[in-house]
């Protein structure tokens, strides 16, 4: 009887559960960019309150990299600081595509 390679099944999870993270950094991007374009806020300006360089919300907007949960706080708050619906909205649409 030959044996079975389970190897193959094995990577194929590994591919799938990467998409899936990378799905779910694409669905934020997507919410902050919205956000960032809905109420006509510049990466510079949004970069600038926050305190970082604005290639990292480039990287976020653009659905590079996911931004970690200090980072998420940290752009509610500049968001907040810049215009208090921008904010919620940001806060929804992060909620909507994390459930």
């Amino acid at each position: 009887m030959q044996r079975c390679s389970l190897e193959p099944v094995a990577k194929l999870s590994q591919d799938i559960i990467r998409l899936i993270g990378q799905l779910e950094i694409a669905a934020k991007g997507v919410g902050l960019k919205q956000v960032l374009t809905t109420y006509k806020i510049s990466q510079n300006k949004l970069a600038t309150i926050i305190g970082i360089s604005h290639s990292n919300i480039h990287r976020w907007v653009n659905e590079v990299v996911d931004p970690a949960g200090d980072s998420i706080l940290a752009i509610r708050d500049a968001l907040e600081k810049i215009n208090p619906e921008a904010a919620e909205e940001f806060i929804r649409l992060y909620l909507d595509k994390t459930t």
